[in-house]
């Protein structure tokens, strides 16, 4: 089973992204901050991670420089924040792909997580087809 870290603060997002998920036969961890975004990384080895840039401890910035400290599990930064140099330092601290959350995602989650991705021999297959590998995308909208 594929196991999914859902890094998110905010618990409507968060329950709708895991409800979803697990709907969909994945295996789901949920974070609601960046320390404990890292003990369950380590603990639990996910397959993918979502990750916000916005969380109360840290930056999620920082979540990815420790993260890719270790791992290369394939990171997929789905946030409210809209400036470019953001998403630009999200993909240099390794993010493989950035995606802009809006505030009715937790209204929608069902087709938020239905289209977010898949995985597909390692690499990290996006809703709309678009196939990376990990950390060759590298890719913000």
């Amino acid at each position: 089973m594929t196991r999914v870290l859902v890094v998110e603060d905010d618990p409507q997002l968060a329950r709708a992204l895991v409800l979803n998920l697990q709907a969909r036969h994945y295996g789901v961890d949920a974070a609601p901050d960046g320390a404990a975004a890292l003990r369950l990384a380590a603990a639990r080895q996910p397959d993918v991670v979502l990750l916000d840039l916005g969380l109360p401890d840290m930056d999620g910035v920082d979540v990815l420089r420790g993260l890719r400290g270790w791992s290369r599990v394939p990171i997929l930064v789905l946030s409210a924040r809209q400036a470019s140099d953001e998403k630009v330092a999200a993909l240099d601290a390794g993010a493989d792909e950035c995606g802009r959350v809006v505030g009715a995602v937790a209204r929608h989650g069902d087709e938020l997580a239905a289209g977010l991705f898949t995985l597909d021999e390692g690499h990290l297959v996006l809703g709309g087809g678009l196939r990376a590998p990990p950390r060759a995308a590298g890719r913000c909208s």
